[in-house]
Parts: structure tokens; sequence; C-alpha cells
């Protein structure tokens, strides 16, 4: 086994332990419940000393005179169940504590075991002396070769909280160096200002002062032990008023030895007296008095106390501790080897909470707190309104108001006074929760995001509430589409978007297709601008309420989602009636998924020009010139010049075909006939077209006809002409 042995001296564990109890009160020590308690009765009556041989807190803590937990399945727990050790430290807490542990307190332990030693109290500190103002304030120095029992080793301390009566109780313990000859004095300095520290950090040999200051409510414990483990005195000490100006009272005295059991006194201390004990895995297994012992401490090197907080202090709120080594219990003792660190024993806590909400209540975003922000639920539309609730509760650890508190946001700065929760003093005090209600309209189509910041101070332990944040982003609904329409002249064309004829022209007859489309070009979040309902009016094309598209439906789950591109085709054919040109317009409606809001009401209007040509026969006609006579024969020979006019008496040009022929099949008629193949006739224009017969020694009564056919292009293809076809004749006679 490995032995722990400091300089010249053996190490020797020596741990105090103090208890505190909230709500059970002290023994009736009027009616003793054992023959211990009758003698404290007398102790009390004859010379004020109050004694209760009890073990406060024993349902959470053993307080027995050894470190190790005799309970096979705990609680009460004891010291190897807080820390573990090592000869040459640092302390280290478990990671795993008893049930019995505050959230948000702090334990303590720390080793004090250089040489030299600069953590002890110059001569003529005391403490009654305040620590760094006024008269003879604290000051410490260093000491080369402390021993005895003012040698500390250690120091460390413990917060709990009965889970049946919701007491709570601090435990306190130091190591100090072996001395199995006379009482051993402790005193224990609970202290508000988380700031005090010595200054005696080098090995001189000259005095530091101390920095931080008592603080009103500041307590201070004494204890003596006697050979045996048992109790001498116990007294209990408050701090009035400020460092420079206050005083220490007058103590409540005790005189308690605890018997590791169940009673309600409210102060007890025990020591290792008559036995030697292991120390276990806390502090350290090896270490031993001497080098022939091996994992053991000697008799009344192990110490523990208890205190009740909360009933013999006036408030269980402090920041640091303090454990000395003393001439004697007396506030006015020479003091002398100590460690300090921290012991937060109440820790000032709130909890922030900021949330969004709709006009209708409806949530826009979860609750923001403390490094979780708030994200979006669904969203607001741009224009709308957010109302914004803030919160903020007190939920510290102990009896810790803070004033001074102050809501700073983002958007609103200073958030004032609260709406609710604050009952006129002012003061958030624990539990209680404070809430601001504020609205904002949404002007810009970017997320919004806000923050508030929460400050505020702790007057009991003179130092700022934690800076809080809270914050939430709430989704803008800014909502936007695009319609286009436009006019194709094939089915081919609309279908691959090429060679639009918007405001062009067409003719009369002609197929106009046409194609409207709609996109979703919304800004924000996607998942919260779909429309749905898509109606669509178009009364050229028969459209008339929600109808699906033909098209852009990418995921066919019947909303226009941003970036789709709804598309419709219809046709429609032109007729004498659109003589005048086709507008077409379409309007396209519908509603926001989100909120059944209306979105964007868009048009489109097309234009086409129809041309319609109305081409009629004017004058068909013939000329005849005889050449030569033979009334006794009856034979006749001459020309025959058939001519006819067309005039387009319509709007827009026209491509006119026609033929003039004769069915005349007499051998002695001979005839060119005429025609046009494609002629354009633009409106208001003639045309004519002639066809030259010649008969030669025709016989008399021989018929000569002319025929004309005339037809113009149409936008549903060849018209025919007014008039067409026309047929004409001439009869040649002799005389």
């Amino acid at each position: 086994m490995t032995l722990y042995k400091t300089r010249k001296f053996f190490a020797i564990l020596t741990a105090l332990t103090l208890v505190i109890s909230t709500t059970s009160p002290m023994n009736n020590l009027g009616t003793p419940s054992n023959p211990i308690q009758s003698i404290g009765n007398v102790l009390e009556k004859i010379f004020g000393i109050k004694t209760a041989h009890a073990d406060p807190g024993s349902n959470i803590f053993e307080l027995d005179g050894n470190i190790i937990t005799n309970t096979a399945t705990p609680p009460p727990d004891d010291w190897d169940h807080i820390f573990t050790d090592t000869a040459s430290g640092p302390c280290t807490l478990l990671s795993t504590l008893p049930s019995s542990f505050i959230s948000g307190t702090v334990p303590f332990c720390k080793h004090d075991d250089p040489t030299p030693d600069t953590s002890y109290f110059s001569t003529g500190s005391k403490d009654t002396n305040p620590i760094s103002s006024g008269n003879n304030p604290w000051n410490c120095g260093t000491i080369s070769n402390p021993t005895g029992k003012d040698n500390l080793l250690r120091g460390f301390a413990y917060a709990a909280k009965s889970t049946s009566a919701g007491d709570e109780f601090f435990f306190v313990g130091g190591i100090r160096e072996p001395k199995t000859q006379g009482s051993a004095d402790w005193g224990v300095w609970f202290l508000k200002d988380s700031t005090i520290a010595p200054k005696c950090t080098t090995a001189d040999t000259n005095n530091h002062p101390f920095t931080g200051k008592h603080q009103d409510g500041d307590e201070l414990v004494t204890v003596e032990f006697t050979i045996g483990g048992t109790v001498g005195t116990i007294n209990v000490f408050r701090w009035n008023g400020d460092d420079a100006t206050g005083s220490l009272g007058a103590p409540t005295t005790f005189a308690v030895t605890c018997i590791n059991g169940p009673d309600n006194g409210s102060i007890c201390g025990i020591a290792n007296g008559g036995t030697t004990i292991s120390p276990g895995p806390f502090p350290a297994g090896q270490v031993c008095a001497d080098s022939s012992t091996t994992n053991c401490l000697k008799v009344n090197q192990f110490f523990e106390v208890g205190i009740d907080a909360t009933k013999l202090f006036h408030s269980v709120c402090f920041s640091q501790i303090l454990i000395d080594t003393r001439s004697s219990p007396s506030a006015t003792a020479t003091i002398k080897d100590f460690v300090l660190g921290n012991f937060i024993t109440c820790q000032p806590s709130t909890v922030p909470t900021k949330q969004a909400f709709d006009a209708s209540g409806n949530p826009l975003s979860t609750v923001g707190t403390t490094n979780v922000a708030g994200t979006p639920i669904n969203g607001i539309r741009v224009g709308g309104t957010i109302t914004y609730k803030f919160t903020e509760q007190n939920t510290s650890t102990g009896p810790l108001d803070i004033t001074s508190v102050t809501a700073i946001d983002s958007q609103f700065g200073n958030l004032g006074t609260p709406t609710s929760g604050d009952t006129g003093d002012h003061i958030l005090h624990p539990g209680q929760t404070w809430t601001w209600i504020k609205t904002f309209t949404v002007t810009t189509c970017n997320p919004v995001t806000d923050t508030v910041t929460f400050t505020g101070q702790v007057p009991l332990l003179g130092t700022p509430a934690p800076v809080e944040q809270a914050s939430v982003t709430v989704n803008v609904l800014c909502p936007a589409t695009e319609a286009t329409k436009h006019a194709y002249a094939t089915g081919a064309d609309a279908a691959a978007g090429t060679n639009p004829i918007d405001n062009q022209n067409v003719t009369r007859g002609a197929t106009i297709y046409y194609v409207i489309t709609e996109k979703n070009i919304s800004s924000g979040n996607p998942s919260i601008s779909q429309i749905k309902n898509v109606a669509i009016t178009d009364s050229l094309l028969g459209l008339s309420g929600v109808v699906p598209p033909d098209s852009g439906d990418t995921n066919a789950n019947g909303l226009l989602d941003v970036g789709e591109t709804w598309k419709w085709t219809r046709s429609f054919t032109t007729s004498s009636a659109n003589c005048n040109g086709v507008t077409n317009d379409v309007s396209l409606d519908g509603a926001m998924v989100l909120d059944g809001s209306a979105a964007p009401h868009e048009t489109a209007s097309v234009s086409v020009n129809v041309s319609c040509p109305v081409v009629k026969i004017t004058q068909f006609g013939y000329t005849n010139t005889p050449t030569d006579l033979h009334p006794t024969s009856g034979i006749v020979s001459g020309t025959t010049v058939f001519t006819a006019t067309l005039h387009n008496f319509g709007t827009g040009s026209t491509t006119v075909t026609a033929s003039l022929t004769s069915p005349t099949t007499a051998s002695t008629v001979s005839c060119s006939p005429s025609s046009l193949p494609g002629t354009v006739l633009a409106s208001g224009a003639d045309t004519t077209l002639s066809m030259t017969c010649t008969y030669t020694n025709a016989a008399s009564l021989t018929v000569i006809s002319g025929h004309l056919v005339v037809t113009y292009t149409l936008g549903s293809g060849p018209g025919k002409a007014s008039g067409s076809p026309a047929d004409i004749s001439f009869t040649v006679e002799s005389d």
C-alpha cells in the first residue's frame, strides 16, 4: 500500500460537516426523547447552550465520523459519493452525484498543503475585523513550515436538499495535520461576495491584503472538537452591515454531537475520536498517519460538523466559503491557516421565452428560450401583424429576488414595464413570471428574426442576474404570380411556344391556338407559398372556375407550388363576327394554402387582327366583232371577247384564283382560256381577266359560252367569290 507523507509530518484527514434544515423545527428540548437530550436541556437552561444529539439531514447524508457510505442502498450518502481525491490533488467532483444534490449549486473541495503555505492569516487578523476596508482588515502572509493541528490540508463542502421536507443542508469539511492531544478548533465563513480573494500568492514574508468585502448576512460558524470526537462548542455568528462599518453579532451557541440517526435537531458535529478509520476513496486511499499504518486515519483526524442554514442563518445564498483553523471557537480567536473558494449554495437563474402569434392567436413560431431559438411555424403575409409574447421567469435556487429587470428587444428597444406579472413592487420574485406583449407590422419579404435580452440585479448577492436571450424567427409570406397569354397559328407552334402571332393578322375563318400560363414566383419559404383553387376565367375560350392545367403541375398535388408554371391550351376559330379583330382576356385567381387569403389576381390579354376579304364579280360580259358574213349560206366568222371584273369589298387583302373558260365544243369555234393563278387582291382593288373566242365559218345559231370560276383565300380554306361560278353565252346568227 502506498503511503502519503507530507514533508516532516504525517498527513491527517480532518473533515467538518455542517447541516442546515429549512423547515424542521429544533428539538423540543423541554421534552427530551433520550437521556442525552435531558443533559442537553440542563446545559441550555443553565449555560444557554443548545444541545441536540441529532443528525440533521440524516435521510440524505451520514454524519457518523467516517467517510464511507455505510448503507447498501443510499441515500443517505457519505463523502465518498461526492468527491474523489489523490494525495497531490486536485479534488474532483464525481460526475454522478446523489439525488439530494441541488442543481445549480457548486460544491467546494480544495487542497492547502504547499510548502511554504501562502494562505495563512497574518497576526492580528480576526473574524471580528472587516475583510478589506475599515479598521484592521484581514491580511495574509506566508508560513514556511506550518505544523500541528493548525495546519489545514483540505477543505470541502456540499449543499443538499431533503427530498421529504424540502430542507436545505450544508455539509462542510476540512483536513488538517494530525494531532491527538487537545481540542481542535475550526471556523467556517459563508460569504456572499464572490470577489473575496487573498493577495498572498507569493512566498514572501510580507503581509498582503484581501480583495472583496463582507456583506450583510455573511455567516460564521466556529466549532470545538474535544478528545474523543465529541463537540465542545459550536457558535453561529451573523455579520451585520457592510464591510467597513459592520460587525459580528452575538453568537448562538450549541453543544451537539452527531449520533448518526434521525432527529429534528438543527446542528451537530462528530470526529473519529477513539478509533482509527479507513478513509476510503475520499479523500484518498493512501492518506495515512504514519509509515507503519496503511490506508487509515488516526484518532481525531477526521471531523464532521453540521449547521442548519435556513433556520440558523438569515439566508441560504452564498458565493464562497472560507474554512480556517483557530485558537478557539471564540469570535476574537486568532485565526490561522485557511482555504477559500467558490461554494455557491443558491444560483440566480432565469428562463426567458419568446413566441410569435398571428392576429388570430395562432402560433407563428415555436417557443424561443435560452440557447434554443424559436423556429417558424407556417408564416404571416407581408403587411400582416405579428404579436410577440415575451416572458422572463425567476427560477433561482433560493430566495433570490431580481430587481432592475430590463428587456431590450432588437426591434422594439426597451420593452419597458411588463404587461403582466409585476405585482407592483417591480421585483421579479422567485417563481414569478413577467410577460410583455408587443405587436409588429411586417413590411419585408424576408424572414423576421427578433431577439430580446434580459438583464437585472440580484440584491442579496450583489451581483448581476444572468444575461438571458430569447429569439424567434417568423417566415413571411410574399405571394407573387405572373400570367401570360399568347396566340399561335398552329397547334405545333402552340406546343413549342414558337412563332406567336400576337397582334398579327389572320384571315377570317382561321383557327387561333391560345396558350395561357400562370407561374408562382413567390419569395420566402416555398413551403408556405403554395396556391390552391386556381381559378381561370376566359369567356372567349369558355374557361370558368377551377380548371386543371394541361401541364405544369409537376408533383400532381393540385397546388401551384413556387417555381411551377401551369399551362392551359385552347383553340378558337374566327368568323365574320371577328372581322374587327379578336382580343382575348383571361384572369386568374386562387387562395394561399397557408391562411386561405387571396392569391394575387392576375390578368393577361392578347389581340389578333382578323382579315375579312369579300371578293365579288362586278362585271362579266362579252363583245362580238364579225369578220365575214354569208347571209345566203348562213355561214359566219368573227371574234367574241369575254371579260370579267373582280372587286375586293372586304378588309384585308386576299389571294384570288380565277379561271375563264369556254365549254363550247363546236369545231368552228376556238377559245383561249384565261386564269388568275394566285393574284393578291387588296381591299378595294379590282382585277380583270378576259378570254377571246374566234369562230370561223360557223353555222348560224352556233352558241359560244364563257364559264367563270373565282375563289379567294380565307382562314378556313378557299372562299367562293360572290357570283361564282358565272356563265354567259353568245349565239352566232347569220342575219
